[in-house]
């Protein structure tokens, strides 16, 4: 989050500095600074965003693993349970 604070910070700085441009070569110099921010922005935005989703998508596969197990487990047991009631 710091990381992205501290973009959104930059680009506010850009901003401002594209107001106070006298010279046109000023203004450019500004509106690449703006445009630099942006994109440095989108591309922080994305990894973390990225990275969120590869964290809940390993939470979903240990779970899923997790229940495919305990449904095995089940499956086992009903056989042993049911054999051990017949023969009583």
């Amino acid at each position: 989050m710091s990381t992205l604070l501290g973009a959104n910070e930059r680009i506010g700085r850009s901003l401002l500095e594209l107001v106070h441009c006298r010279r046109p070569q000023d203004v450019v110099a500004a509106e690449s600074s703006v445009m630099a921010a942006i994109l440095e922005e989108t591309a922080l935005q994305t990894k973390t965003w990225l990275e969120l989703s590869q964290k809940v998508q390993q939470c979903c596969t240990n779970m899923a693993r997790e229940t495919a197990s305990e449904i095995r487990q089940q499956t086992n047991e009903t056989p042993d349970a049911r054999s051990s009631v017949k023969a009583s």
